[in-house]
């Protein structure tokens, strides 16, 4: 049996999604990560020697370097959002396919072990049946305030889908200026399942 080829991974960014793909990179045994962290760095820094795919997990690290990245040749897994405007998103999703490079959007959470563990009870019905799910967007008390976005709600609705079913139905109550902290979603899903997304903590 020939040796496996080593491919290079570089994860990009900081916190507990890119520790969370670290540690699945190390249980890869074609795998070798051989940068990690690099949000700070400058995005024309030179690539040395770039790796065959990397990790983008953290908003700092610009879409210059995620350019550069599909110029040399990796393919690219990027946490949502994948870009901070739609021109940047076309432009990334572009050079990919001009390069004939991979580029992957999404978020890792719906795969977080205690999620998989509540689908698989769920599956099998041990916890019995699903009827309503609630998601609130906390925030830590020391961040600024801020808007919402409506990619704020992905990662809600990419969970739900994993624990209940494909979405029929997905209706949006948005702030309005008589209501301005007010956010509501509610997705109705193919096995009756509610869903609710309410304003942020």
């Amino acid at each position: 049996m020939s040796a496996l080829q080593q491919k290079r991974a570089w994860i990009l960014g900081r916190g507990l999604h890119a520790d969370a793909y670290a540690a699945a990179l190390a249980q890869l045994p074609d795998v070798t990560l051989t940068a990690r962290d690099l949000g700070d760095a400058p995005a024309s820094a030179p690539l040395e020697v770039a790796p065959d795919f990397a990790i983008v997990c953290d908003t700092r690290v610009r879409i210059e370097r995620c350019l550069r990245l599909l110029t040399a040749g990796c393919d690219l897994l990027i946490e949502s959002p994948m870009a901070a405007n739609p021109a940047d998103a076309d432009a990334l999703a572009a050079l990919a396919e001009a390069a004939g490079r991979t580029l992957v959007s999404g978020s890792a959470l719906g795969f977080a072990p205690v999620w998989r563990s509540i689908a698989a009870q769920i599956a099998t019905g041990a916890i019995g049946a699903l009827h309503e799910l609630e998601w609130r967007i906390a925030r830590k008390p020391e961040s600024p305030p801020r808007g919402f976005s409506v990619m704020d709600l992905l990662p809600a609705l990419q969970t739900f889908e994993r624990l209940a079913g494909p979405l029929d139905a997905v209706r949006l109550e948005w702030p309005t200026a008589a209501a301005p902290g007010t956010l509501r979603l509610e997705a109705r899903h193919a096995s009756g399942t509610r869903s609710c997304v309410l304003p942020a903590c």
